[in-house]
C-alpha cells in the first residue's frame, strides 16, 4: 500500500493535551529502513493508549499505538496492522521519582523490573 493513501484514513493518535485535534507530521520507518513523513489530521487525539485502542477497535479509525498496548487486540484479530512492514522509531521511557535516596526497595524493584522487560519487549497492558 503506498503511503499517500494514509491521508484519506480516519485516523487516532496519542496526544497532549488530549482535547486539541490538529495536523500532524510523524516520521515511520518502511520495509526498506528509510524514514517517511507522514503528515495527518487525526480524528481523535487522547492521552491514554487504551482510549485509543478501544476506539480503534469500534471502527473509529487507525490509530498509532506502541506495541504493548494493542498485542492483545492484534493477537485476536480485532485490530490489524495497516502496514505490517513499518514501523516507528526506538524511543525512550523515562521513569520519575523524588530521589534515589531514601528509595524503598519495592519502587527499585519496580523499576529494574520496568527496564528489564522494556529490554526484552515484553511490556503487555
Amino acid at each position: 500500500m503506498r503511503v499517500n493513501r494514509w491521508r484519506r484514513w480516519r485516523t487516532c493518535r496519542p496526544s497532549a493535551p488530549p482535547t486539541r485535534s490538529e495536523s500532524w507530521n510523524g516520521s515511520l520507518l518502511d520495509a526498506d529502513g528509510e524514514a517517511r513523513t507522514v503528515k495527518h489530521t487525526p480524528r481523535m487525539t487522547c492521552g491514554d493508549f487504551g482510549a485509543l485502542r478501544d476506539a480503534a477497535a469500534a471502527g473509529l479509525g487507525v490509530a498509532f499505538l506502541p506495541d504493548h498496548a494493542c498485542r492483545d487486540l492484534l493477537e485476536a484479530g480485532r485490530l490489524v496492522r495497516v502496514f505490517p512492514d513499518w514501523s516507528s522509531r526506538v524511543g525512550i521511557v523515562h521513569v520519575v521519582f523524588t530521589t534515589r535516596r531514601g528509595l524503598p526497595p519495592s519502587v527499585r524493584a519496580l523499576i529494574d523490573q520496568l527496564a528489564d522487560a522494556f529490554r526484552r519487549g515484553g511490556i503487555t497492558d
